[in-house]
């Protein structure tokens, strides 16, 4: 396993629930679990300003994204969260996989954003 650096996250799952009265499916965070990656590498990812932030007389915008990189037998998909540092994010796009020249897996890098609401 690479060492990719000194920070630890959690990725949170919410396991999939089916409503008794209409079959739907829906997320229960509520009872996700919670798995400790250590050897991770979190860093902020700049954004420019035009797409970061907007603001007007009826709303403001923000927007806070971090990149991480993770070990890759990290199991983390773009429906997961990630807690890091006691804050929530969403896990924004699919992962990416990261190989050595002779094709093994070395790192899993990936963005998050700051969840809101």
């Amino acid at each position: 396993m690479a060492i990719l650096g000194s920070d630890s996250f959690y990725v949170v799952r919410a396991v999939f629930v089916v409503d008794s009265v209409d079959l739907s499916e829906h997320e229960d965070w509520a009872n996700a679990t919670q798995t400790l990656v250590t050897s991770a590498n979190v860093q902020p990812f700049p954004v420019s300003t035009i797409s970061s932030k907007e603001e007007n007389r009826d709303r403001s915008f923000e927007q806070t994204l971090l990149r991480i990189y993770a070990p890759a037998a990290t199991d983390v998909r773009y429906t997961d969260r990630i807690l890091f540092d006691g804050v929530t994010y969403d896990v924004f796009g699919n992962p990416n996989e990261w190989r050595t020249f002779s094709g093994a897996k070395h790192h899993l890098a990936f963005l998050v954003r700051l969840r809101s609401g």
